[in-house]
């Protein structure tokens, strides 16, 4: 298929420092989310997860899910306007109580 491969070193920390940085954020919004109860984080991570894929980056302007799907997602919350003026583990707390509701409404 003719793609160029490019081998790294492990380890590197220079080409795994984006990777990792994103790790950081996750965790760092586990523990917000959790709220002093740490052993809760199971419970926390599809939230945390899911909506670290469908939150905008202040880098590319688009979520994961809209580069992947070329499309929007269609959720009752509004993914735009908070973005930008929150830190994201702090945005990535707030959609995963919003998601975390969820279940209730469809009862």
């Amino acid at each position: 298929m003719n793609i160029p491969q490019i081998k790294i070193t492990p380890y590197n920390h220079h080409a795994n420092g984006v990777v990792e940085r994103s790790h950081f954020i996750i965790q760092e919004a586990l523990i917000k989310a959790c709220k002093g109860r740490i052993s809760d984080w199971p419970k926390r991570v599809p939230e945390i997860l899911f909506t670290d894929r469908i939150m905008i980056s202040r880098v590319t302007g688009f979520s994961p899910f809209q580069l992947l799907h070329a499309t929007d997602l269609l959720l009752p919350l509004d993914l735009a306007e908070a973005t930008f003026f929150m830190s994201t583990e702090d945005l990535l707390v707030m959609r995963a109580q919003q998601l975390e509701k969820h279940p209730d409404d469809v009862e």
